[in-house]
């Protein structure tokens, strides 16, 4: 238990983490196809 508690506490931050990360690269991929529509347009 005692050596089980760091690695689950140790492994939470870090997806949380990448997940945030994953949001934000597809938010930014979003933009920059959303502009990338725009420019072909004009």
């Amino acid at each position: 238990m005692h050596f089980l508690a760091p690695t689950i506490f140790g492994a939470a931050p870090p997806l949380s983490i990448s997940s945030f990360q994953l949001v934000r690269a597809a938010k930014n991929d979003l933009f920059f196809a959303a502009l990338f529509l725009v420019q072909k347009n004009n």
